[in-house]
């Protein structure tokens, strides 16, 4: 089974995000793309530290494979799970874009879920890290630190109208198997 990092699935590249959200750019107080491979046990350092009250935007794409062969997948609508700190409370989206409000100080960490468990409200796991190597594949991820005081839709907002033009849309352009799709950054 191939335990390569998400290599099917990319986000829109550095240089792109900068010129499409250059008119919005006063609202951003940092921005991250991460590229999480579904073999790697929780958590992830990710190096986006926040402040209780900071509000940020995750957008994932991809897939976790426990059978290519069979089509078993998961997305990360399932798959991203998130804390704040070592041991702050696990919670994820119900869809590949979340927006919230950090509820402590600390930095923000991601996790691969399946084919894990949680045992605790932390995100300990219960069931062996070894399982994670039975999935393939992984997830690419924007994360959106907002300037303090900037709630998420605004910020979403006046980056989704800050042109007309495809490459100054806030967009995050998406290729997965088996055929390209685009992906808008707007809450839905």
């Amino acid at each position: 089974m191939d335990r390569s990092p998400p290599s099917q699935t990319r986000l829109i590249s550095h240089r792109v995000f900068d010129a499409a959200t250059a008119p919005a750019r006063r609202l951003i107080e940092s921005h991250r793309f991460i590229d999480l491979p579904s073999s790697r046990p929780p958590w992830q350092q990710i190096n986006l530290a926040l402040r209780s009250g900071d509000p940020a935007t995750s957008f994932a794409c991809g897939r976790t494979y426990l059978s290519k062969a069979l089509d078993i997948w998961v997305e990360p609508s399932f798959q991203l799970w998130m804390r704040i700190g070592d041991r702050g409370e696990i919670f994820r989206s119900t869809r590949a874009s979340h927006s919230f409000v950090a509820d402590c100080d600390g930095s923000l960490q991601l996790a691969s879920y399946f084919p894990g468990e949680w045992s605790s409200r932390d995100g300990t796991l219960s069931t062996p890290v070894e399982d994670y190597r039975k999935v393939a594949d992984g997830m690419s991820i924007l994360l959106i630190r907002w300037q303090t005081g900037v709630q998420p839709q605004q910020g979403l907002e006046d980056c989704r109208t800050c042109g007309s033009s495809a490459r100054q849309r806030f967009i995050v352009a998406v290729r997965t198997e088996p055929k390209p799709g685009l992906l808008a950054l707007t809450e839905n």
